[in-house]
């Protein structure tokens, strides 16, 4: 077995995946000071967009940043909560000032969010089942090292309805 850049064991004889070891993966991504892991299955891509190709909806919900045209689809931009107040503001105002974003599309997986771009500050990496099982270990001795996992429910469904 080799392992290609993500860590995910590759079968040398048909350069495959193993399925069971990429469903324990995580990707890791950074909002301001919080990191916030994914299942790599409820990610189909990870996308860099400039804020030019991002049409505006200016009665929504501001989490919802706004749409853009992606390879034939229509891209749903938001912004996911974070549980500090201070840093969901900062996050805002600075996400509004980048020229180009950095969204995790998520997949068929989280079927209520089916194709939604989550922007994100950057994407760290990726991270196995039992690294993220560590890392929750040692957050409890020290706060910084402290990785969240996505919550879809957290996405309130008003963010879809104009005001």
């Amino acid at each position: 077995m080799l392992s290609n850049l993500m860590n995910i064991p590759v079968d040398i004889e048909t350069h495959s995946f193993s399925l069971q070891s990429f469903q324990r993966r995580y990707i890791l991504t950074q909002i301001g000071e919080q990191k916030i892991s994914f299942p790599s299955q409820w990610v189909t891509e990870i996308m860099l967009i400039e804020r030019s190709q991002i049409l505006k909806l200016p009665f929504y919900d501001s989490r919802l940043e706004g749409i853009v045209h992606h390879q034939g689809n229509i891209i749903s931009l938001i912004t996911p909560q974070l549980s500090n107040p201070v840093t969901q503001e900062h996050l805002i105002q600075r996400q509004r000032i980048q020229e180009k974003l950095t969204a995790i599309r998520l997949s068929s997986s989280v079927s209520e969010l089916f194709g939604v771009g989550l922007i994100v500050d950057r994407v760290i990496g990726s991270i196995s089942q039992e690294q993220l099982g560590l890392n929750q270990q040692q957050a409890t001795e020290s706060f910084n090292l402290s990785i969240e996992m996505f919550q879809p429910e957290k996405i309130p469904q008003s963010i879809w309805q104009p005001r």
